[in-house]
C-alpha cells in the first residue's frame, strides 16, 4: 500500500462524540484545520452499514498523524462502567506504525487527557511518552496542537494566540454561515462543520490578499 496525496496532512482525531466534550471536539478540529492540516473522524461518515471499526481502522491507514484524547476514561454515569473506546483506538495506531511497514512507521501521535497524570491509573503502559494535560481548556488544547504540529512536521504555522483569535472570530461569524445554507446551527454535521471551518479561512485568506494588492 503506498500513501495517498493527502497522507502527510491527515491528522486522525480519536475523543469522544458525547455532547458534554462537544465544545473541546470543536476546537480539536478547528485547530487543526487552521494550522493548514485535515482532520478525519469516525464522524465523517453517514453510512449506517459501514461497520465502525473497519471505518476507524481505514482513517488510520490514511492518515499520518494522530491526536487521541482519553479525558472521558471513566464510568459512565449510565452503565457505571469505564469507557475504552479511545484507548483502544489508540492501540491500533501505535500497532499501526509499529507494524504497518514503510511509510506507516512516519505515524506521529499527540495523546491529551485532562490532567498531565491521570492516565497513570488506567493504562500505565504508556508512561515515559509525553502525555499534554489540557484541563478542559480551549485555549490550553490550541496551544497543545499547534505546538505539537509546528514540532512533528517542521512546518511554519502561526503561534497559538494567531489561532485562538480566528477561532474567537469564527465563531462569531458561524451562525451567520449557517444561515447562507438553511443549515442548522445547533445540528450541524462533521462535514458540514469542517466545510464552514474551511470557507471562513479561505474567505479572511483573500481578505488578505485583496488589502495587500490595493496597498
Amino acid at each position: 500500500m503506498t500513501p495517498t496525496d493527502n497522507y502527510s496532512r491527515t491528522i486522525f482525531v480519536n475523543c469522544p462524540f458525547d455532547d458534554e466534550y462537544q465544545s473541546l471536539f470543536e476546537i480539536i478540529i478547528f485547530s487543526i484545520i487552521s494550522c493548514g492540516f485535515l482532520p478525519r473522524c469516525a464522524k465523517e461518515s453517514m453510512n449506517s452499514d459501514e461497520i465502525r471499526m473497519n471505518k476507524i481502522i481505514s482513517i488510520i491507514k490514511e492518515s499520518k498523524y494522530g491526536i487521541h484524547d482519553l479525558s472521558r476514561v471513566e464510568f459512565s454515569k449510565v452503565s457505571k462502567l469505564p469507557r475504552f473506546n479511545m484507548p483502544l483506538e489508540l492501540g491500533i495506531f501505535i500497532g499501526c506504525q509499529k507494524f504497518g511497514g514503510s511509510f506507516h512507521k512516519q505515524k506521529r501521535y499527540l495523546i491529551l487527557d485532562k490532567e498531565e497524570y491521570r492516565y497513570k491509573k488506567f493504562i500505565s503502559d504508556i508512561s515515559g511518552q509525553d502525555i499534554r494535560g489540557h484541563h478542559n481548556n480551549p485555549e490550553l488544547i490550541i496551544e497543545i496542537i499547534r505546538e505539537w504540529l509546528a514540532h512533528v512536521s517542521n512546518k511554519t504555522i502561526p503561534g497559538p494566540r494567531f489561532h485562538i483569535d480566528r477561532f474567537k472570530q469564527f465563531r462569531t461569524e458561524l451562525k451567520k454561515r449557517c444561515k447562507k445554507y438553511d443549515w442548522d446551527y445547533d445540528k450541524l454535521t462533521y462535514k458540514e462543520y469542517t466545510f464552514l471551518i474551511s470557507e471562513f479561512i479561505n474567505s479572511k485568506t483573500i481578505e488578505i490578499l485583496d488589502s495587500e494588492l490595493k496597498l
